[in-house]
């Protein structure tokens, strides 16, 4: 979602400001680009992970992000623009500026006046049917809509996102694995997973068996929470789709449907 895209970037390009060694930096990737054996987010042969369209004329939020880092010319950008149908209580408001103060305007009032550095956080009470949203920053406004839903907006649920259909077991035959929202899955953050006290216990007997398939000796009673800070805070970022997706063939596939049919049977 374009959502998750601006956290991950709003993540990112924390490491380009803080690591002062680093003497060239770029972004992957400006534009959504072809990929033929993509298949993801109902659109074929594509990946999008772009700041802008395939068309060359959608700037994404995450666009502006680099702008508010980068550019000396003042902006303002109120991002999550698409995202209009929400049916939480209370939702998030984001705001990117390269200016130090930015003002929040709800259905005409001010809301509150906060400082801060390129990425402006608000939440709002969601109490009417419509939520009229500005923000100013020195000269310049910017402004959208919200609409508030008894249900999850239904055209923003993918068809068919209860299946994945690009999996395959360890004989190459593709594999259907369920994906209920309501309950834990591979597509579920490691952090999140490791706060369920079932969803822990099942993860770290997944890891335990996958270092003992690929190194001798076995794991040796592992647990994850124990591990290196560092890099603990770096995989519980991740969902383990991720992770067995950036390591390939070393975790047999089969082990990934195992690891879903155990999340699958513990509710959030």
């Amino acid at each position: 979602t374009e959502e998750y895209q601006s956290f991950y970037h709003e993540e990112l390009i924390k490491q380009l400001f803080t690591r002062k060694y680093l003497w060239a930096t770029h972004v992957w990737n400006m534009f959504d680009f072809a990929a033929d054996n993509r298949d993801e987010g109902g659109c074929k042969g594509r990946n999008n992970k772009g700041l802008v369209t395939f068309d060359r004329k959608t700037r994404k939020d995450s666009f502006y992000l680099y702008q508010a880092y980068w550019s000396k010319k003042p902006m303002l950008h109120l991002a999550k623009k698409r995202y209009v149908y929400r049916n939480d209580e209370t939702t998030q408001v984001l705001v990117y500026s390269n200016l130090d103060e930015v003002s929040l305007y709800v259905n005409g009032k001010l809301f509150e006046n906060k400082k801060g550095h390129k990425v402006f956080e608000f939440n709002v009470p969601l109490n009417t049917k419509t939520t009229k949203l500005v923000v100013k920053a020195g000269d310049l406004t910017d402004k959208s809509v919200v609409k508030k839903v008894k249900e999850e907006y239904k055209p923003y649920i993918l068809d068919g996102d209860n299946k994945v259909n690009n999996w395959f077991n360890d004989s190459g035959e593709e594999v259907k694995m369920t994906f209920d929202r309501d309950y834990l899955s591979i597509k579920d953050k490691i952090k999140d997973i490791m706060a369920h006290p079932e969803g822990k216990a099942v993860l770290d007997s997944f890891i335990a068996k996958m270092m003992e398939s690929m190194a001798s000796g076995g794991a040796g009673g592992f647990d994850m929470s124990k591990m290196d800070s560092g890099m603990f805070k770096m995989m519980a970022s991740f969902t383990i789709e991720r992770i067995a997706k950036l390591v390939g063939d070393k975790v047999p596939q089969s082990a990934i449907v195992e690891i879903n049919t155990a999340l699958q049977k513990i509710k959030k």
